[in-house]
């Protein structure tokens, strides 16, 4: 299980796409996968920043390098 907290600057950097599939936009600019299991990254979030996070991760698309 993950143990660290996220603040609300690193969530807005991960993305999901249609499929589920799970990015982190890095530094230069480009979104690279990320392996995780959704329902596990969330239930570490507090309850009031859950559906913040989907909503911000599922508002984008994926990215491709």
């Amino acid at each position: 299980m993950l143990s660290k907290t996220y603040s609300d600057d690193e969530l807005a950097r991960f993305f999901i796409d249609g499929h589920g599939n799970v990015g982190l936009l890095c530094e230069d600019g480009k979104v690279r996968p990320v392996w995780f299991n959704v329902a596990e990254y969330t239930s570490i979030l507090p309850s009031d920043k859950v559906e913040s996070f989907m909503k911000e991760v599922t508002q984008h698309k994926w990215q491709q390098d």
